[in-house]
């Protein structure tokens, strides 16, 4: 199977920022944290480093409201994140306890 891009570590902001690029078919080396190929060999980019682009969900953007556990307000983040073994989702709540 060919490949043509490999985007390494945290891949959420390098995948939007290559895809948006290739949609509206635009230069590509200004994006961090991904490889290409070019020919036969490989070119890769600068690393990307960790910032806060990445942001906690808009609580207050939730479509349903009113959830609750033991008459506390209950809320619940889905999320997944690429891991290795056969778990695919972890679901994390806010502590509803307190």
């Amino acid at each position: 199977m060919p490949v043509d891009f490999i985007v390494r570590g945290e891949g959420e902001v390098t995948f939007r920022e290559l895809t948006r690029a290739l949609d509206l078919r635009c230069d590509m080396h200004f994006i961090s944290g991904f490889s290409h190929r070019c020919g036969d060999r490989w070119i890769h980019h600068q690393h990307r480093l960790e910032d806060d682009e990445i942001r906690l969900p808009d609580r207050s953007a939730r479509v349903l409201t009113g959830y609750t556990i033991l008459s506390r307000q209950a809320d619940v983040v889905e999320t997944s994140r690429g891991r290795r073994y056969d778990c695919s989702f972890w679901l994390h709540h806010r502590n509803a306890w307190s």
